[in-house]
């Protein structure tokens, strides 16, 4: 609605899932005064719901009513400008990585997500106010360089974080607290690990040319 009073033509596309309070949302958006329109496909094939994501393309709220499949949401995450994956008060899980992966734009909040970096290879929301989205966003548009590079890096962090990596940082974690508590009198021996290997292997980012 910020972005619509500013004289902007966002769509924004919207699956929820089974939660209750999902027409209240939509009712609140309608008394901002925008348009929800609802996409159905009677078709499984990804560009068939494509198809009829352009199909319905007037509306300002675009909500699915359809299954999406990883094909078509990674060309949904790729294609648009940004993808929300923000909460208030719980982390979004791995949707902020897949975004990255797909080549996306992803906005998250400060919940916990450790890959994303704010100005780096993500958006790190401070609050739900509606101002400092559409403030970013407008800042991306009037800027495509840094979106470019949002995307090259955030596809350089999808691939840092497999599940080797992952299991490697728990480990380090739970190294830690146990020695804090006095249970491990071994040295911290994945940091070592890790410490060693970043001696001779060259990071991912030493050759990736992310601009200014």
């Amino acid at each position: 609605a910020k972005l619509k009073a500013g004289g902007r033509r966002p769509v924004f596309i919207a699956r929820g899932g089974m939660e209750g309070y999902g027409s209240e949302v939509l009712e609140r958006a309608v008394a901002l005064g925008l348009k929800v329109t609802d996409v159905t496909c009677e078709g499984e094939s990804v560009e068939e719901r494509l198809a009829a994501i352009v199909a319905t393309a007037d509306g300002d709220i675009l909500n699915i009513r359809f299954h999406c499949q990883h094909e078509l949401l990674r060309t949904l995450y790729f294609a648009c400008d940004a993808v929300l994956a923000n909460s208030s008060h719980e982390p979004f899980g791995l949707v902020g990585l897949e975004v990255m992966a797909s080549g996306g734009v992803v906005f998250t909040g400060g919940t916990g997500e450790d890959y994303a970096q704010h100005f780096f290879n993500s958006i790190v929301l401070d609050t739900n106010d509606a101002e400092e989205i559409a403030g970013y966003l407008d800042y991306l548009a009037a800027h495509p360089e840094v979106s470019q590079r949002l995307r090259k890096a955030g596809q350089v962090t999808a691939r840092q974080y497999t599940w080797p990596f992952v299991v490697d940082g728990l480990v380090e974690r739970l190294e830690s607290r146990a020695r804090v508590h006095g249970a491990l009198a071994r040295p911290f021996e994945v940091v070592v690990h890790r410490a060693q290997e970043s001696l001779t292997e060259p990071s991912h980012l030493d050759a990736l040319s992310l601009g200014a």
